[in-house]
């Protein structure tokens, strides 16, 4: 609309987007590691927009993004990958089974997108942190009764930033996690 005022929700996107994108072209340059994280950022943000806005996740976004990260991951034969997204979508499909519907079906079809761009190691990582931080926010919501019983919260942002989180500094997780589990040990 001519006239009409912007919300506030486009500049934020376009920043963001912008800011991923550049951030993964100077850490990986022209790389199927770097279109893989472009497709994945790409439907995030998407997927972030509408299960905020409208309560789900496209499947053009969440499978559109698992079919160009599955042809990529067997055109460079990245079996971790491969098996990355089978973990994912494993994993989150049984945790919907057991939670009988807490989780939808628009995040397991989203996890796919993320084992299938992060591999089974950072993919791990980013299943970990989605959950420590979306389960931290429901506690914090039920603690200061903005949710009461079984309110949902769109979990496609938790999904979102640990995916992110575990894309910039994953393998630095992972060493900080080791490091930690070795000095525990040898105590």
């Amino acid at each position: 609309m001519c006239g009409g005022s912007i919300s506030w929700r486009y500049p934020v996107v376009e920043l963001t987007t912008a800011l991923l994108f550049a951030l993964t072209g100077w850490f990986w340059p022209v790389s199927f590691q770097a279109i893989r994280y472009l497709i994945l950022i790409f439907a995030l943000i998407v997927a972030v927009g509408t299960d905020l806005s409208h309560r789900e996740i496209p499947d053009e976004i969440s499978l559109g993004a698992s079919a160009l990260l599955f042809i990529l991951a067997l055109i460079s034969r990245n079996w971790a990958a491969l098996i990355g997204g089978a973990l994912l979508f494993g994993l989150f499909f049984l945790i919907a089974l057991a939670s009988r519907g807490g989780m939808g079906g628009g995040d397991i079809k989203l996890s796919l997108a993320i084992g299938l761009a992060l591999g089974w190691r950072l993919g791990l990582v980013a299943f970990f942190l989605a959950f420590l931080f979306g389960g931290l926010t429901a506690i914090g919501l039920m603690v200061f009764r903005r949710v009461v019983g079984k309110a949902q919260v769109p979990f496609a942002p938790f999904l979102a930033m640990g995916a992110i989180l575990a894309m910039f500094l994953g393998e630095r997780i992972i060493a900080a996690y080791l490091h930690f589990s070795l000095m525990l040990w040898r105590w």
